[in-house]
């Protein structure tokens, strides 16, 4: 499934893309200052995190999860490979005063890395190829607990009718929380899950940003007729909200927590 999507990507993009994919979309994935908003992910992951304890966060992002985790463990480290990611990663470390925190600037296929308490993949594994490897890795290097974030339907689903606009062409899907569960299974891990709240679907603060992102989004070239279709596609397609501007399709996306602890669960 991985493949088919990325072959279906690389079909349509006019020319190569940016070496950062993330650089235009970095801004999403800071984080939020618990006294602006409540975010339930991470309030599932303090409830397994101990003071004591040292982390993982594979995939981290611009440190949505990393950074306040940080305040609440002994040491976080954060396996991030997106220039961009980093740049927002260290920016949110400075304003938040971490110093518990190490970067290391790879994929986790490549990333050496101690053992922790803990290991966190929050959003990630959707683009994994080699997802065996990929898992066993997580198992191995968790004393006590891994725990994987997955949506329970394909992440850019909302942006699929745009896609069929723009491509004229249906776009094909991830695997996501239904195709793990079967991975997991495969390996002979058992696991718990856990159904948290439901996410709102993202808003966009104007047009100017809905275009950016939905280029960024859709691997749109500036000044193409590409371009010229989304354009008049957002025109008939944004609508005000409470939040910004927002597509009136657009569903809630439903994350679910599964955990394991390498120590009991039988791995094949």
């Amino acid at each position: 499934m991985v493949r088919d999507e990325h072959q279906q990507s690389d079909r349509v993009k006019a020319e190569p893309p940016q070496e950062d994919f993330w650089k235009d979309l970095a801004h999403r994935f800071t984080p939020t200052r618990p006294e602006e908003a409540q975010d339930d992910t991470l309030d599932a992951l303090l409830a397994i995190v101990r003071p004591q304890d040292t982390v993982i966060d594979v995939g981290a992002g611009a440190g949505r999860l990393a950074i306040p985790l940080a305040r609440h463990c002994r040491q976080v480290t954060a396996v991030e490979p997106s220039q961009s990611m980093r740049d927002g990663l260290a920016a949110a470390a400075q304003e938040w005063g971490i110093e518990n925190l190490r970067v290391i600037p790879e994929k986790w296929e490549d990333a050496r890395t101690h053992t922790a308490n803990v290991s966190i993949c929050a959003h990630v594994l959707y683009t994994v190829t080699a997802v065996e490897p990929f898992v066993r890795k997580l198992h191995r290097s968790s004393k006590d607990t891994v725990a994987v974030i997955l949506f329970d339907q394909p992440a850019m689903s909302n942006y699929f009718p745009l896609w069929k606009i723009v491509h004229q062409e249906e776009r094909l899907r991830l695997p996501c929380l239904g195709e793990f569960r079967d991975v997991l299974a495969e390996l002979g891990i058992e696991f718990s899950e856990k159904r948290l709240p439901r996410q709102a679907p993202a808003a966009f603060q104007d047009r100017r940003t809905a275009m950016s992102e939905c280029m960024a989004r859709l691997f749109i070239q500036p000044g193409s007729p590409k371009a010229d279709r989304l354009d008049a596609a957002l025109d008939d397609s944004l609508v005000e909200s409470n939040r910004g501007l927002a597509f009136p399709w657009a569903k809630p996306h439903t994350p679910w927590l599964i955990t394991w602890n390498p120590q009991t669960a039988v791995s094949s």
